[in-house]
């Protein structure tokens, strides 16, 4: 069975809506690979955050709720910390973006103060492999086919992201296009 899954990257903007609630800004995942070595792969990655945040869309909206795209909490814990407005798939970078808001000023603070600095998704691991050679390397990453340590490709099965205080690659992603407006 694959581990636990938690994968995390920085903010590229926090900001302020109307009401003064803290709305941050950035790659939910991506491709590259990440200082555990693995990558995720975007098309089943694409999938499952669409499942994700659909069940969240009609949860929210057949409550007659505003509506959410996933839920947001603070550092893989229980305390709920916002909630995503937008989800951008960025196929031609193999990357995906969100919007989330916070829930409360004390959340707002957080993000606004650089306490909280990025984005980690989190759940288990629907498949792990080598691509090269499409073993599967259910921990660590040595394949026992190639007999080597390798980049071991991934996608996820969701259950939340969270706002954490410490990203996995400490440099933001630059901007490709203008998300958000």
């Amino acid at each position: 069975m694959y581990p636990d899954l938690l994968k995390i990257r920085p903010f590229l903007k926090v900001e302020d809506t109307p009401d003064g609630r803290a709305v941050a800004t950035g790659i939910a995942t991506s491709d590259a690979v990440d200082c555990d070595g693995e990558s995720a792969s975007f098309p089943e990655t694409r999938k499952a955050y669409e499942d994700w945040s659909q069940a969240a869309y009609n949860a929210t909206t057949s409550a007659h709720q505003e509506p959410s795209y996933g839920n947001l909490r603070i550092q893989h814990g229980l305390e709920i910390a916002g909630k995503v407005i937008k989800i951008d798939y960025r196929p031609d970078q193999k990357q995906i973006w969100i919007s989330g808001e916070a829930a409360d000023d004390h959340v707002s603070g957080l993000l606004r103060r650089g306490i909280l600095t990025g984005a980690s998704h989190a759940g288990r691991y629907g498949r792990r492999w080598h691509a090269d050679c499409g073993t599967d390397v259910e921990t660590g990453r040595y394949c026992p086919t190639c007999r080597k340590e390798v980049v071991v490709s991934y996608w996820p099965i969701l259950s939340e992201i969270s706002w954490v205080d410490k990203p996995a690659n400490p440099s933001p992603p630059i901007p490709t296009r203008g998300f958000p407006t």
